[in-house]
Protein backbone atom coordinates (compact mmCIF):
# COMPACT_ATOMS: atom_id res chain seq x y z
CA UNK A 1 0.00 0.00 0.00
CA UNK A 2 1.51 3.57 -0.96
CA UNK A 3 -0.27 6.55 0.52
CA UNK A 4 0.94 10.33 -0.91
CA UNK A 5 1.69 13.23 1.57
CA UNK A 6 0.25 16.37 1.37
CA UNK A 7 2.61 19.23 2.23
CA UNK A 8 3.86 18.90 5.59
CA UNK A 9 3.95 22.36 8.10
CA UNK A 10 2.72 20.66 10.80
CA UNK A 11 -0.15 22.45 11.75
CA UNK A 12 -3.82 22.86 12.53
CA UNK A 13 -6.89 24.78 10.58
CA UNK A 14 -8.54 25.81 13.37
CA UNK A 15 -6.27 29.34 14.90
CA UNK A 16 -7.47 30.98 17.58
CA UNK A 17 -5.16 34.01 17.43
CA UNK A 18 -4.54 37.82 18.77
CA UNK A 19 -4.54 40.82 16.65
CA UNK A 20 -1.16 40.93 14.52
CA UNK A 21 -0.79 44.82 16.24
CA UNK A 22 0.06 45.16 19.76
CA UNK A 23 1.02 41.82 20.62
CA UNK A 24 2.32 41.44 24.01
CA UNK A 25 5.15 40.30 26.07
CA UNK A 26 3.68 37.55 28.76
CA UNK A 27 6.20 36.82 30.63
CA UNK A 28 8.91 38.75 32.33
CA UNK A 29 12.20 36.49 30.97
CA UNK A 30 13.06 37.53 28.09
CA UNK A 31 23.06 2.64 12.42
CA UNK A 32 27.01 3.44 11.22
CA UNK A 33 26.69 6.68 11.74
CA UNK A 34 29.57 9.24 12.60
CA UNK A 35 29.53 9.77 16.48
CA UNK A 36 28.22 13.11 17.75
CA UNK A 37 30.11 15.34 20.20
CA UNK A 38 30.78 14.67 23.62
CA UNK A 39 28.17 16.30 25.62
CA UNK A 40 29.28 18.56 28.39
CA UNK A 41 27.14 20.67 30.96
CA UNK A 42 23.96 18.67 32.48
CA UNK A 43 20.40 19.38 30.91
CA UNK A 44 18.57 17.74 33.70
CA UNK A 45 15.43 19.99 35.89
CA UNK A 46 14.65 22.29 32.55
CA UNK A 47 12.62 25.37 33.80
CA UNK A 48 10.60 26.68 31.45
CA UNK A 49 9.11 30.51 31.06
CA UNK A 50 6.84 31.26 28.26
CA UNK A 51 8.98 34.22 26.50
CA UNK A 52 5.85 35.78 23.87
CA UNK A 53 2.44 34.84 23.87
CA UNK A 54 -0.04 35.56 20.92
CA UNK A 55 1.88 34.99 17.73
CA UNK A 56 0.67 33.71 14.27
CA UNK A 57 2.13 29.85 13.70
CA UNK A 58 5.82 31.06 14.71
CA UNK A 59 8.13 27.96 13.51
CA UNK A 60 11.24 29.09 12.77
CA UNK A 61 13.87 31.08 15.08
CA UNK A 62 16.89 32.88 14.70
CA UNK A 63 19.37 34.75 16.94
CA UNK A 64 20.77 37.96 15.87
CA UNK A 65 24.72 39.13 16.97
CA UNK A 66 23.90 42.23 18.48
CA UNK A 67 21.03 40.63 20.77
CA UNK A 68 17.35 39.62 20.18
CA UNK A 69 15.52 36.81 18.77
CA UNK A 70 13.85 37.23 14.95
CA UNK A 71 10.63 34.99 14.69
CA UNK A 72 9.48 33.62 11.70
CA UNK A 73 5.33 33.63 11.36
CA UNK A 74 3.61 31.26 9.17
CA UNK A 75 0.19 33.70 9.50
CA UNK A 76 -2.82 32.57 10.58
CA UNK A 77 -3.67 30.57 6.96
CA UNK A 78 -6.87 32.31 6.14
CA UNK A 79 -5.75 33.19 2.60
CA UNK A 80 -4.59 36.26 4.08
CA UNK A 81 -1.28 37.89 3.93
CA UNK A 82 -0.69 37.41 8.10
CA UNK A 83 2.64 35.87 7.65
CA UNK A 84 6.34 37.21 8.16
CA UNK A 85 8.82 38.00 10.79
CA UNK A 86 9.13 39.71 14.49
CA UNK A 87 11.88 40.53 16.23
CA UNK A 88 12.26 40.20 19.98
CA UNK A 89 14.40 42.39 21.27
CA UNK A 90 16.86 42.04 24.11
CA UNK A 91 14.86 44.26 26.47
CA UNK A 92 12.23 42.56 25.77
CA UNK A 93 9.76 44.81 23.13
CA UNK A 94 8.25 42.51 20.61
CA UNK A 95 7.03 43.74 16.91
CA UNK A 96 6.64 43.00 13.33
CA UNK A 97 10.25 43.41 11.48
CA UNK A 98 8.73 41.96 7.96
CA UNK A 99 4.58 41.97 7.24
CA UNK A 100 2.84 41.38 4.54
CA UNK A 101 3.39 37.68 3.18
CA UNK A 102 1.07 34.91 2.14
CA UNK A 103 -0.48 33.19 4.73
CA UNK A 104 -2.78 29.85 3.30
CA UNK A 105 -3.53 26.70 3.95
CA UNK A 106 -2.55 23.59 2.12
CA UNK A 107 -4.46 20.22 2.26
CA UNK A 108 -5.16 21.54 5.70
CA UNK A 109 -2.00 22.64 7.00
CA UNK A 110 -0.58 25.77 7.25
CA UNK A 111 1.33 26.84 4.81
CA UNK A 112 2.94 30.66 4.96
CA UNK A 113 6.55 31.38 5.96
CA UNK A 114 8.44 28.47 8.25
CA UNK A 115 11.86 30.00 7.78
CA UNK A 116 14.44 32.65 8.87
CA UNK A 117 18.08 32.83 9.70
CA UNK A 118 20.91 35.82 9.20
CA UNK A 119 23.83 34.99 6.84
CA UNK A 120 26.46 34.12 8.06
CA UNK A 121 28.51 37.23 6.77
CA UNK A 122 25.61 39.15 8.19
CA UNK A 123 24.49 40.56 5.53
CA UNK A 124 21.24 39.90 4.90
CA UNK A 125 18.15 37.58 6.23
CA UNK A 126 17.26 34.80 4.84
CA UNK A 127 13.40 33.68 4.70
CA UNK A 128 11.16 31.16 3.02
CA UNK A 129 7.40 31.69 1.57
CA UNK A 130 5.62 28.83 0.47
CA UNK A 131 4.77 28.32 -3.16
CA UNK A 132 6.74 31.26 -4.21
CA UNK A 133 9.56 29.25 -6.04
CA UNK A 134 12.86 30.60 -4.58
CA UNK A 135 13.75 32.45 -1.40
CA UNK A 136 13.51 35.93 -0.05
CA UNK A 137 16.23 38.18 1.50
CA UNK A 138 16.40 41.15 3.16
CA UNK A 139 19.94 43.01 2.52
CA UNK A 140 20.88 44.83 5.76
CA UNK A 141 22.58 48.10 5.99
CA UNK A 142 26.22 48.65 7.39
CA UNK A 143 24.60 50.10 10.22
CA UNK A 144 22.36 47.28 10.88
CA UNK A 145 25.32 44.86 10.90
CA UNK A 146 27.39 47.08 12.86
CA UNK A 147 24.36 48.41 15.77
CA UNK A 148 22.06 44.95 14.91
CA UNK A 149 18.40 45.85 14.08
CA UNK A 150 15.67 47.59 15.90
CA UNK A 151 11.59 46.88 15.35
CA UNK A 152 10.99 49.75 12.48
CA UNK A 153 8.30 52.10 12.44
CA UNK A 154 6.26 50.40 9.64
CA UNK A 155 7.45 46.95 8.67
CA UNK A 156 9.66 45.52 5.76
CA UNK A 157 6.96 44.81 3.14
CA UNK A 158 7.64 41.80 -0.01
CA UNK A 159 8.15 44.63 -2.27
CA UNK A 160 11.57 45.76 -0.16
CA UNK A 161 12.98 41.58 -0.03
CA UNK A 162 14.90 40.33 -2.94
CA UNK A 163 14.45 36.87 -4.55
CA UNK A 164 17.69 34.19 -3.62
CA UNK A 165 17.90 30.46 -5.37
CA UNK A 166 15.48 31.57 -8.26
CA UNK A 167 14.36 28.46 -10.49
CA UNK A 168 16.84 27.07 -12.80
CA UNK A 169 14.25 26.14 -15.96
CA UNK A 170 11.85 23.68 -14.11
CA UNK A 171 13.77 23.24 -11.17
CA UNK A 172 12.84 25.44 -8.01
CA UNK A 173 11.79 25.56 -4.72
CA UNK A 174 7.90 24.60 -3.51
CA UNK A 175 7.87 24.18 -0.13
CA UNK A 176 11.53 25.41 1.48
CA UNK A 177 11.37 24.56 4.77
CA UNK A 178 15.25 25.24 7.08
CA UNK A 179 18.18 26.53 5.81
CA UNK A 180 22.32 26.08 6.69
CA UNK A 181 25.23 27.43 4.95
CA UNK A 182 28.28 25.79 3.35
CA UNK A 183 31.67 27.21 4.37
CA UNK A 184 31.44 29.81 1.51
CA UNK A 185 28.09 30.90 2.88
CA UNK A 186 26.50 29.21 0.32
CA UNK A 187 22.19 28.46 1.19
CA UNK A 188 21.65 24.82 1.44
CA UNK A 189 17.68 24.03 1.90
CA UNK A 190 14.91 20.89 2.64
CA UNK A 191 12.16 21.44 0.65
CA UNK A 192 9.48 19.78 2.17
CA UNK A 193 6.58 19.28 -0.95
CA UNK A 194 9.57 18.12 -2.98
CA UNK A 195 11.42 15.75 -0.48
CA UNK A 196 14.63 16.91 -1.33
CA UNK A 197 17.62 19.25 -0.34
CA UNK A 198 18.55 22.02 -2.61
CA UNK A 199 21.68 24.27 -2.97
CA UNK A 200 22.32 27.58 -4.45
CA UNK A 201 23.95 27.40 -7.88
CA UNK A 202 27.07 30.14 -8.59
CA UNK A 203 24.99 31.83 -10.54
CA UNK A 204 21.61 32.23 -8.09
CA UNK A 205 19.84 29.50 -9.35
CA UNK A 206 18.25 26.11 -7.89
CA UNK A 207 19.40 22.33 -7.86
CA UNK A 208 18.50 19.46 -5.98
CA UNK A 209 21.77 17.36 -4.74
CA UNK A 210 19.26 14.47 -2.83
CA UNK A 211 15.96 13.45 -3.16
CA UNK A 212 14.96 11.22 -0.35
CA UNK A 213 12.86 7.89 -1.35
CA UNK A 214 9.97 6.50 0.30
CA UNK A 215 10.13 4.90 4.00
CA UNK A 216 7.98 1.84 4.83
CA UNK A 217 6.41 2.57 7.87
CA UNK A 218 7.87 0.24 11.01
CA UNK A 219 4.69 -1.88 11.87
CA UNK A 220 3.46 -2.27 8.39
CA UNK A 221 5.87 -3.28 5.84
CA UNK A 222 3.38 -3.03 2.96
CA UNK A 223 2.72 0.75 3.69
CA UNK A 224 5.33 3.15 2.33
CA UNK A 225 5.30 6.60 3.18
CA UNK A 226 6.63 9.80 1.61
CA UNK A 227 10.18 11.05 3.28
CA UNK A 228 9.41 14.11 3.80
CA UNK A 229 12.54 16.70 5.32
CA UNK A 230 12.10 19.39 7.81
CA UNK A 231 15.09 20.39 10.20
CA UNK A 232 18.70 20.54 8.43
CA UNK A 233 22.04 21.36 10.23
CA UNK A 234 25.79 21.03 9.12
CA UNK A 235 27.62 18.08 10.14
CA UNK A 236 31.35 17.54 9.44
CA UNK A 237 32.62 18.84 6.17
CA UNK A 238 30.76 17.97 2.92
CA UNK A 239 27.72 16.23 5.25
CA UNK A 240 24.64 17.12 6.27
CA UNK A 241 21.87 16.13 9.21
CA UNK A 242 18.73 16.00 7.89
CA UNK A 243 15.19 15.19 9.98
CA UNK A 244 12.40 13.47 8.38
CA UNK A 245 9.04 13.47 9.63
CA UNK A 246 7.47 10.96 7.36
CA UNK A 247 4.64 11.72 5.43
CA UNK A 248 0.73 10.71 6.08
CA UNK A 249 -0.85 9.03 7.43
CA UNK A 250 1.97 10.02 10.05
CA UNK A 251 2.32 6.27 11.52
CA UNK A 252 3.83 5.79 15.07
CA UNK A 253 7.91 5.31 14.55
CA UNK A 254 8.07 6.13 11.29
CA UNK A 255 10.39 9.87 11.41
CA UNK A 256 14.05 9.60 11.36
CA UNK A 257 17.07 11.40 11.38
CA UNK A 258 19.52 11.04 8.55
CA UNK A 259 23.03 12.02 7.36
CA UNK A 260 23.51 12.75 3.77
CA UNK A 261 26.44 14.63 1.33
CA UNK A 262 26.51 15.73 -2.00
CA UNK A 263 27.38 12.07 -3.46
CA UNK A 264 23.22 11.50 -2.54
CA UNK A 265 24.49 9.02 -0.09
CA UNK A 266 22.24 8.51 2.95
CA UNK A 267 22.25 6.76 6.19
CA UNK A 268 20.33 6.66 8.60
CA UNK A 269 21.42 7.88 12.58
CA UNK A 270 18.19 7.82 14.88
CA UNK A 271 15.24 5.92 13.61
CA UNK A 272 11.76 5.41 15.61
CA UNK A 273 10.71 9.01 15.87
CA UNK A 274 7.74 10.78 15.78
CA UNK A 275 7.47 13.70 13.53
CA UNK A 276 10.79 15.08 13.36
CA UNK A 277 11.04 18.98 12.82
CA UNK A 278 14.46 20.19 14.15
CA UNK A 279 17.77 19.76 14.16
CA UNK A 280 20.68 21.87 15.88
CA UNK A 281 24.00 21.81 17.04
CA UNK A 282 24.35 24.12 20.07
CA UNK A 283 27.22 27.10 20.75
CA UNK A 284 28.94 23.72 22.88
CA UNK A 285 28.65 21.37 20.54
CA UNK A 286 25.38 19.61 21.82
CA UNK A 287 22.89 18.45 19.42
CA UNK A 288 18.99 18.90 20.11
CA UNK A 289 16.28 16.75 18.10
CA UNK A 290 12.73 18.20 18.26
CA UNK A 291 9.34 15.78 17.73
CA UNK A 292 6.53 18.11 16.57
CA UNK A 293 3.68 15.52 17.37
CA UNK A 294 2.06 12.08 17.78
CA UNK A 295 -0.42 11.52 15.47
CA UNK A 296 -3.87 9.63 16.38
CA UNK A 297 -4.21 6.64 13.84
CA UNK A 298 -7.37 6.78 11.71
CA UNK A 299 -7.77 10.24 11.60
CA UNK A 300 -7.54 12.19 8.45
CA UNK A 301 -4.22 13.70 7.62
CA UNK A 302 -5.53 16.84 5.98
CA UNK A 303 -8.36 18.61 8.43
CA UNK A 304 -5.64 18.51 11.44
CA UNK A 305 -7.38 17.22 13.95
CA UNK A 306 -5.13 13.91 14.25
CA UNK A 307 -2.06 15.96 15.73
CA UNK A 308 -1.90 14.95 19.43
CA UNK A 309 -1.35 18.10 22.04
CA UNK A 310 1.13 17.69 24.67
CA UNK A 311 3.23 15.12 22.79
CA UNK A 312 6.04 17.12 21.19
CA UNK A 313 9.28 16.54 22.73
CA UNK A 314 12.94 17.59 22.89
CA UNK A 315 15.81 15.13 23.26
CA UNK A 316 19.62 15.64 23.70
CA UNK A 317 21.53 13.71 21.18
CA UNK A 318 24.25 11.40 22.87
CA UNK A 319 27.92 10.65 21.68
CA UNK A 320 25.92 7.01 20.18
CA UNK A 321 23.41 8.47 18.50
CA UNK A 322 20.86 7.23 21.81
CA UNK A 323 18.37 10.11 22.38
CA UNK A 324 17.98 11.51 26.44
CA UNK A 325 14.60 13.15 26.31
CA UNK A 326 14.96 16.68 28.08
CA UNK A 327 10.87 18.04 27.56
CA UNK A 328 7.91 15.83 26.97
CA UNK A 329 5.03 17.36 27.18
CA UNK A 330 6.17 20.68 24.65
CA UNK A 331 2.43 21.85 22.41
CA UNK A 332 3.36 21.45 19.22
CA UNK A 333 7.29 22.83 18.80
CA UNK A 334 8.39 23.77 15.48
CA UNK A 335 11.94 24.58 15.83
CA UNK A 336 14.37 25.31 18.76
CA UNK A 337 17.39 27.34 19.31
CA UNK A 338 20.33 27.07 21.73
CA UNK A 339 21.47 30.76 21.75
CA UNK A 340 24.38 31.92 23.40
CA UNK A 341 23.18 33.34 26.87
CA UNK A 342 23.20 29.08 27.07
CA UNK A 343 19.21 29.06 27.11
CA UNK A 344 16.98 27.34 25.09
CA UNK A 345 14.25 28.67 22.86
CA UNK A 346 11.40 26.60 21.42
CA UNK A 347 8.53 27.60 19.45
CA UNK A 348 4.94 26.31 19.60
CA UNK A 349 3.71 26.65 16.33
CA UNK A 350 0.02 26.02 17.32
CA UNK A 351 0.10 28.17 20.83
CA UNK A 352 0.84 31.13 19.00
CA UNK A 353 4.08 31.27 22.01
CA UNK A 354 8.11 31.34 22.34
CA UNK A 355 9.24 29.35 25.34
CA UNK A 356 12.52 30.18 27.20
CA UNK A 357 13.86 26.78 28.65
CA UNK A 358 16.81 27.04 31.62
CA UNK A 359 19.12 24.49 33.15
CA UNK A 360 20.46 25.85 36.75
CA UNK A 361 21.59 22.51 37.11
CA UNK A 362 24.20 23.29 34.53
CA UNK A 363 24.93 26.89 35.62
Amino acid sequence: MQVASGRFAGLLSIWRWIGLVGIVLTVAGCGGATPAPSPTPSYSAPQVEILVDGLFGPIGLAELPHGGILVAEEGTGGNDDSAGISLITPNGRIGRLISGLPSTLDAGDLAGVPMIALAPDGSRLYLSTFGQGHLLTLPLTPEQQQNGLTIPAAPYTPDELTPEMTPLNNVFLINPFDITFDDDGTPVVTDASANGVAIKNRDGTTRFFHRFEKISAPHNPTLTIEAVPTGIERWGEDEYLVTLTGGCPYPPGSGQLVIIDKARNQRTAVDGLNMPIDIVRGPDGTLWLLEFAQFTAGVSCFDGSGYRPQTGRLSHVLPDWSLETVLSDLNFPGAVLPASDGALYISEVLTGRVLRVTFPAAE
